[in-house]
């Protein structure tokens, strides 16, 4: 005899809405903002953090390029070093030439002298148009005498500075001029420039004129100058 099915019933199940979380549009926009203020800060910290390694880089950099001169199989000579042995070999030339250039700085200011940057410029074009004549270069003549640009410009500035304070000082006659021509005269053909070759010798008689003034009125202004030396050397 078959066996009877047994019949189940499905309970039915209630299903429970669970309520949505309500959360203010308030709170959201203040959770936003605490979290956009966070980023902000943070990003401003990194910011600040990366300039000061690359600033802190930088300087560290431009230190030890001033304070070390030379390095020899690893170990390095620093500028006190250097300066301390150049003190002794040429300390009082140095300091001298410095004191020298310092006066004629004050009497040119004191007497209102000025040299323009255009008028260096023309003085030193000139000379190395009279260089290159001579088959060099203003380069070289400066490398062979070891000086740089730089130099040549502080050097050209006070020549033009002297010959303004002292040009009152140095008289060029005629009649000097004419000797120098008949002394040279073997030099000058009659193809010559006569005119251009007076006003060479006029300039060079000049040279030579404010030359031995120069020697004598910086004399007279570094005994009259007040020099306290603060250090031996």
């Amino acid at each position: 005899m078959p066996a009877k099915k047994r019949k189940t019933t499905k309970k039915a199940v209630k299903k429970t809405k669970t309520a949505p979380i309500s959360v203010s549009s308030d709170k959201i926009s203040k959770t936003k903002f605490r979290f956009a203020k966070i980023s902000e800060g943070h990003f401003f910290k990194i910011l600040v953090l990366s300039f000061l390694v690359i600033f802190i880089t930088f300087l560290t950099f431009n230190l030890y390029k001033r304070f070390f001169v030379v390095r020899v199989n690893g170990q390095f000579i620093n500028q006190i070093e250097f300066y301390r042995e150049l003190e002794k070999k040429e300390g009082k030339n140095i300091l001298e030439d410095l004191i020298t250039k310092k006066i004629i700085y004050q009497e040119a200011e004191k007497q209102g002298v000025n040299v323009t940057e255009a008028e260096v410029n023309d003085e030193i074009q000139k000379l190395r148009s009279e260089v290159e004549k001579q088959g060099n270069t203003l380069d070289e003549l400066l490398a062979l005498q070891g000086l740089t640009n730089e130099d040549l410009l502080e050097n050209v500035k006070i020549q033009k500075l002297l010959e303004k304070i002292l040009t009152n000082e140095i008289v060029v006659t005629d009649e000097e001029i004419q000797a120098k021509l008949d002394e040279n005269k073997d030099f000058y053909t009659k193809d010559d420039d006569l005119n251009a070759a007076r006003e060479n010798i006029r300039l060079q008689i000049f040279q030579e004129k404010l030359t031995s003034t120069y020697r004598a009125w910086i004399q007279e202004k570094r005994d009259a100058a007040t020099v306290e030396y603060l250090r031996k050397i």
